[in-house]
């Protein structure tokens, strides 16, 4: 199989950025993508300003994203990419590069390539900026693309690195089904009071006993609390240096928001100040700008940041309770609005602790935990697969531009193709 390099400006169509203005934000319109909405699978929508018509038809006039093209991170954590699938378009872009394709194997060519360390290396060597780092739009156009020279081959590559990509999107998507389930389950258990009763038949609707309380009626047997009843800090602070070995290690930037599935981290090798230790099963909640929803089950044990909070409950009959409770949007803007501090706010455990709650009884909380327990293990199951499946993919690559590894005609993955 053959080689050769060619610059993404005469590769591409185009190499462009999105708009450097800061458009007024709007209560309707359209999406203003910039880098930190940029999401491997997907784009963060949630938490993205709106712009008027005007303004997105005259960033689209330099900066127009169509089906195949492809984003790149330009500023802060430079060289997140995302690949557009869809032909139906309503945003536009801020500060990230776009690469517009000739064809959607050449996308998807380019959109791998850019994983590979030949193309991260590029990358390093052109970053600019002290405080805040950023590869300039010239370097995006220079950048060179090693392709192999007949399309047949090229073809080969990326339905190989698109069929493990397919599989690691799937488990994404479980894992995001999963969540949604959670947390329409714990809203009609918790909220509606539709928790099954001694015939199997939803509670309140059912005639179930409610009771007056200061948080409204309630079901019978249930009690006003406060979540520091149920539940504790399960972190220790522990000294870098004095760790016998290299661990695992979660930071904030690890953390994705709206989703309990944690599958980012990396040793502690380079760490060097103190950190919280915590456990597997633990529920981690970052503590800084707490409206960032970063809330995770930590699927492994190892130290994360002193900005994470570190909890779990004191039975394991609330577990799954607990672990849905603060996921809830209603906790989190509790969080936000008790947090200290006005540029970095922070939330903590005495304020956590005080957010009062609606007590289930044990028995409906165990039978809660026993229903839920089995997704928060088929999402961690998900996390190590999907990780499993970008370590082939991040190995295969290098090998496959080095020529080192040649594939057949017809070329499948499975679930047991080995990665070595």
């Amino acid at each position: 199989m053959e080689f050769e390099v060619t610059l993404a400006e005469d590769y591409c169509l185009k190499v462009a950025d999105g708009t450097h203005d800061s458009p007024k934000n709007t209560e309707s319109g359209y999406k203003l993508i910039t880098s930190r909405h940029l999401q491997e699978f997907n784009l963060d929508f949630a938490n993205a300003n709106l712009i008027s018509n005007d303004d997105y038809e005259e960033i689209n006039k330099r900066s127009r994203v169509d089906q195949f093209d492809i984003l790149f991170s330009m500023i802060g954590t430079v060289g997140r990419i995302y690949f557009e699938k869809s032909s139906d378009i309503d945003y536009a872009i801020k500060n990230v590069g776009l690469f517009k394709n000739k064809s959607e194997l050449e996308a998807k060519w380019l959109y791998y390539y850019l994983h590979s360390p030949l193309a991260h290396e590029y990358i390093h060597q052109n970053l600019r900026g002290s405080t805040q780092q950023y590869i300039p739009l010239g370097s995006l156009r220079k950048f060179p693309i090693k392709h192999p020279k007949l399309k047949k081959d090229m073809k080969k590559i990326v339905n190989m690195l698109d069929s493990i990509d397919k599989k690691r999107e799937s488990n994404i998507l479980i894992i995001s089904h999963l969540e949604d389930l959670a947390q329409t389950l714990f809203k009609h258990w918790f909220v509606d009071f539709e928790f099954p009763n001694e015939n199997g038949e939803p509670y309140k609707s059912s005639g179930g006993e409610m009771v007056e309380s200061e948080l409204g009626m309630i079901p019978k047997d249930w009690a006003l609390s406060e979540i520091g009843k149920i539940a504790k800090q399960n972190g220790k602070s522990v000294i870098i240096e004095e760790l016998k070995q290299h661990v695992p290690y979660i930071g904030l930037e690890h953390m994705p928001r709206g989703s309990i599935g944690l599958g980012e981290w990396e040793s502690s090798e380079k760490i060097t100040s103190n950190k919280t230790q915590f456990k597997k099963g633990d529920i981690l909640f970052g503590k800084l700008r707490p409206y960032f929803k970063k809330v995770g089950i930590a699927p492994i044990e190892g130290v994360c940041s002193t900005d994470i909070l570190v909890l779990n409950t004191k039975k394991e009959t609330y577990y799954s309770y607990f672990t849905s409770l603060v996921s809830q949007d209603v906790f989190i803007e509790y969080c936000t609005a008790t947090a200290t501090g006005t540029r970095m706010p922070r939330t903590g455990w005495k304020q956590i602790s005080k957010y009062e709650i609606v007590l289930p009884t044990e028995d409906v909380a165990e039978q809660f935990n026993k229903l839920l327990k089995p997704f928060y293990e088929k999402i961690t199951e998900a996390i190590f697969e999907t990780k499993s499946l970008r370590s082939m993919r991040d190995t295969l690559l290098p090998k496959l531009l080095s020529g080192e590894i040649e594939l057949p005609d017809e070329t499948e993955v499975t679930e047991n193709v080995p990665v070595s």
